[in-house]
């Protein structure tokens, strides 16, 4: 069981959860814990041998929309300090797509510091919570092929361009309607749109590796304004992600509107005939698929896993 110890900014959490892991290894022979911070949990494989009870301390800020599939794959629970408690319903939207259980930590136990005296109290509000969860699971959460149109990164234009004006106001006048946004990891996931539309464009992306696989999981294709051919397969290639490369001529100021509207009109089929057929995204290069699980149960009430 993944637990996910919150605080402001994490100094608290890391005290509460070192002395935690302590009294349940010194006290209890059928339990076993360990602790890290949220980034080093993060970081690991969530099928390797580890403690019937993992902890991670950090931030709550660390919960945000780019990071919600991470939090919401590996975290059986969220359990959020009294100091941050306001803050508790905002990531509990965050995580609304997924079984992940966010909670407020009792007061009592986050405030004697003390593991033993705390250890009992926690498990029975664990308990409690992996009930919760049990019944999240169950539930039918969307999926990035959910009920939204298509989303497409444009890489070498600018929404400025005359070209890209132009162009998108030839879908307009086939029924295809657009929005127009610069890229921001945060906004892709916690996006509201004021209008209805089919297609997304995100201009000016500037992707770390860390980014590839947030973006990689929401977005439908990629767009490239280049004539240089890669040495080596893009990230989006090893993602299987629909994906064109435009000559830039398309986009002078002299070129033919026509010929961008029917290269990009072909492209924007083509990606949503893969859309409609896909549920999820993967890559081996990126995600190696995990091994076979085996499910225990401590006390009949919550689960663990182990190799």
């Amino acid at each position: 069981m993944h637990i996910f110890v919150c605080c402001a900014g994490g100094a608290s959490s890391s005290m509460f959860c070192a002395r935690l892991a302590q009294a349940i290894n010194t006290t209890d022979e059928n339990l076993s814990a360990s602790f890290d911070t949220v980034d080093a949990v993060l970081a690991q494989s969530p099928f390797a041998p580890c403690a019937d009870l993992v902890f991670a301390y950090g931030g709550i800020d660390a919960i945000r929309p780019a990071t919600a599939y991470d939090f919401g794959s590996l975290f059986d629970v969220v359990l959020v300090a009294p100091q941050v408690r306001y803050l508790t319903p905002a990531k509990q939207a965050v995580l609304a797509d997924y079984p992940t259980v966010v909670a407020d930590m009792d007061s009592r136990v986050f405030g004697l510091m003390d593991g033993n005296r705390g250890y009992q109290a926690l498990l029975d509000q664990l308990m409690t919570l992996d009930l919760m969860r049990g019944f999240q699971s169950g539930l039918d959460f969307a999926s990035k092929r959910g009920d939204k149109d298509l989303e497409l990164l444009v890489v070498g234009a600018s929404r400025t361009d005359r070209a890209i004006e132009t162009l998108t106001q030839g879908l307009a006048a086939q029924g295809i309607r657009t929005v127009q946004e610069h890229f921001e990891l945060d906004k892709l996931f916690d996006f509201h749109p004021k209008t209805d539309f089919e297609v997304r464009l995100l201009f000016g992306a500037r992707l770390t590796k860390p980014d590839i696989p947030k973006v990689a999981r929401r977005i439908d294709g990629v767009i490239r304004f280049s004539d240089q051919k890669p040495a080596a397969p893009t990230w989006d290639a090893r993602y299987r992600l629909p994906s064109v490369r435009l000559s830039p001529d398309l986009i002078n100021k002299n070129a033919d509107p026509t010929a961008l509207l029917g290269a990009v009109t072909d492209f924007l089929l083509a990606a949503d005939a893969v859309a409609q057929g896909t549920a999820n995204v993967q890559s081996a290069f990126f995600e190696t698929p995990p091994p076979a699980k085996k499910v225990k149960s401590f006390l009949g009430i919550f689960t663990y896993t182990v190799d």
